[in-house]
């Protein structure tokens, strides 16, 4: 069984340890360069109870979410499920949780992924996010498309 719920100080470790696997894999260098400023920024993300993580009973943490809020919109600023839960629905539950947990005044909430990650952009939509813009040269070379959910 799955169990999303708030992140707390003591999951820090393993969100950062997933991130940093994650954007490892993904050939990106930003965790080499910025390792102790994401660990802050994850650390001020959880204290602000803006980090959400997917938990099984037999597999311990499987995903996180770590999302940012200006004014009235939020941002999905890294959604993150191990390989091997996939296809378990994990990344829908994390983002179906945030969708039904949010303050009252947010109105919506945009993401934004590579180009080239169509798992990414199909997830998205999937869950009712429109594509709104593109930025060329957005992240190590590549273009990204944001996209928006209104709520």
């Amino acid at each position: 069984m799955i169990t999303i719920r708030i992140a707390t100080e003591a999951d820090l470790q393993e969100i950062v340890f997933m991130s940093a696997e994650s954007w490892t894999k993904s050939g990106a260098d930003w965790w080499k360069d910025n390792s102790m400023a994401g660990v802050k920024y994850v650390t001020q993300q959880i204290k602000n109870g803006l980090v959400v993580v997917a938990e099984s009973d037999v597999d311990g943490m499987v995903g996180y979410c770590i999302t940012s809020r200006l004014w009235n919109k939020m941002h999905i600023d890294d959604i993150y499920v191990v390989p091997s839960n996939r296809s378990n629905s994990v990344g829908r539950m994390l983002m179906e949780w945030i969708f039904n947990s949010v303050a009252p005044d947010i109105k919506e909430i945009a993401s934004d992924c590579d180009e080239s990650n169509e798992l990414a952009i199909k997830f998205h939509k999937a869950l009712g996010f429109k594509v709104v813009g593109f930025v060329a040269d957005y992240w190590d070379g590549e273009a990204s498309i944001f996209l928006v959910k209104k709520l």
